[in-house]
């Protein structure tokens, strides 16, 4: 856990003075520490990437979408974040678990494809789209009221089963 705070704090670093600004992501990290992380990291959910044995990069899915995704600022551009997309997607693409049953996320029509939903940091939105997201809405993070506003990208795409 506190390898994966550390790879957010060093890929929000990269985001000023473009697309946010130096006011938000001085906040960004706020309301955050280590233990944020710890009952993702414990139950697994997490992956991390390493480049020369040092975790650099790490993302968690869960049944329709993708919750976060982060690479580190030194590690950028080495398709360290298509591999972790690739995981993340996995997880996203699973299907759910109701009363210990499998059941699909979506149940009312049956389907031959998955939603899959993100919300996107503007520095990532060309990233989701080379994955075939589209934009659907846009909105900030929420809990932040007493802080500068992190301004989102909700995203979906459907993939095949």
């Amino acid at each position: 856990m506190n390898a994966v705070f550390a790879i957010t704090e060093s890929a929000v670093q990269r985001l000023s003075p473009s697309p946010y600004a130096p006011e938000v992501v001085a906040t960004w990290m706020a309301n955050r520490s280590p233990d944020y992380y710890k009952a993702a990291c414990a139950a697994g959910a997490v992956w991390i990437a390493e480049l020369d044995r040092e975790p650099v990069g790490y993302s968690q899915g869960v049944p329709g979408e993708i919750l976060r995704l982060f690479v580190a600022s030194q590690a950028s551009g080495r398709g360290i974040g298509r591999g972790l997309m690739k995981k993340a997607l996995a997880q996203a693409l699973q299907r759910a678990l109701v009363g210990g049953y499998t059941q699909p996320v979506q149940e009312t029509v049956p389907s031959t494809t998955r939603c899959v939903r993100v919300s996107s940091s503007l520095g990532a939105v060309c990233f989701y789209q080379k994955w075939g997201f589209r934009e659907v809405a846009r909105g900030s993070v929420p809990g932040r009221e007493a802080l500068p506003a992190i301004e989102i990208v909700r995203m979906e795409a459907e993939f095949p089963l």
